[in-house]
């Protein structure tokens, strides 16, 4: 009978403990809902500027806002920017802006194939087209399994 009761009890710790905990994220950014999931429990700090316009020397002109956040839990940071063009040019934007280096790998998003890049100064980094008027620049500094959940699990409505 003990053994019967300490069975059911490493059983019932061990689908407990086997449990990942996850983290949700919501927030307006400018015109944007911007949802996410990330693995662990997060305690971001945030910080959202815009949307504010530009005009590039070409005369292309639109609207930029940004999300950036910071764990107190474990100092890793997220950086969102959102460049809405007022004219139909994501795509080729994105094509122009890719970095010349090969892609540390790719992952399946919402928006499609997605590369994802790093180097020790810049840490991960990736662009996702959202329509042909927006470009999302993901940066940061986050584990590479935490950065993936991150930009496969990203919506924004």
């Amino acid at each position: 009978m003990n053994l019967f009761i300490l069975i059911a009890a490493l059983i019932a710790l061990g689908s407990a403990v086997a449990e990942p905990t996850n983290t949700n994220e919501l927030y307006h950014v400018g015109p944007y809902n911007v949802s996410f999931s990330l693995p662990g429990v997060r305690d971001f700090d945030e910080n959202i500027s815009g949307p504010t316009t530009f005009k590039t020397w070409k005369g292309i002109t639109g609207t930029d806002c940004n999300l950036d956040l910071v764990d107190q839990n474990t100092g890793e940071s997220i950086n969102i920017s959102f460049i809405k063009w007022d004219t139909p040019i994501a795509n080729d934007a994105y094509k122009n802006i890719l970095p010349s280096e090969n892609p540390a790998w790719f992952v399946q998003s919402v928006y499609g194939d997605c590369p994802i890049f790093w180097n020790i100064i810049h840490q991960y980094r990736a662009w996702l087209v959202r329509d042909e008027y927006t470009l999302i620049f993901l940066r940061s500094d986050m584990s590479r399994t935490a950065f993936a959940k991150f930009v496969v699990s990203l919506r924004v409505d």
